[in-house]
């Protein structure tokens, strides 16, 4: 058995990139041993396990000093959630992020829990509640330019209120296009 000493590991089998850093987080700062051939290879089980066991704290709520690792792996662990069809647990570790986001005011990561919490609203079928999320995200991105971001963003809008006959609809496809406008008109100053 041994320890992880700020390690960094290649892990290609895993699920989601972020695991092992959560992983590497969980075993710099709670000390868990592992054996060290066991850590080259981290699936995405192994980091439920951790975390379903409580090793970080006795609440059993993970408990991360970093303020941008703590609003990136809440919302990856939510997506994992999500990934596993474990949505209320989903759902709760996307709020989390979100709260996270807000209280460190990091828009830029906030705007990526939104965006994970809207998309596990839709999964559980709440349109409207996936809707406002993306409103909230989408007017950050207007806020500090998160071009990418808001093309996103409009076009899951776009399709949650065609599906609803919404009567924005009209109103963010214009706002769809003129974003794929701009991304375009980006693209060809970069290649000059």
């Amino acid at each position: 058995m041994s320890f992880c000493k700020n390690e960094r590991v290649s892990c290609k089998q895993v699920h989601r990139q972020w695991s092992y850093i959560l992983f590497c987080e969980c075993l710099r700062n709670y000390r868990i041993p592992i054996n060290r051939t066991e850590f080259r290879v981290v699936m995405v089980n192994d980091v439920f396990w951790i975390l379903r066991e409580g090793y970080f704290n006795k609440n059993k709520k993970p408990k991360i000093k970093d303020k941008q690792i703590a609003i990136t792996t809440y919302t990856q662990l939510g997506l994992l959630y999500l990934d596993q069809g474990q949505m209320e647990l989903a759902h709760t570790a996307l709020e989390e992020a979100v709260r996270q986001g807000k209280k460190h005011k990091d828009s830029y990561r906030l705007v990526k829990a939104l965006i994970a919490l809207a998309d596990c609203r839709l999964m559980q079928r709440y349109d409207m509640k996936a809707l406002e999320h993306y409103q909230e995200a989408l007017k950050l991105t207007e806020k500090h330019s998160f071009d990418t971001l808001r093309f996103d963003i409009l076009l899951e809008i776009t399709e949650i209120t065609k599906r609803n006959n919404l009567p924005t609809y009209q109103k963010y496809i214009d706002e769809f296009r003129q974003s794929a406008l701009s991304l375009r008109d980006q693209r060809e100053v970069e290649r000059e």
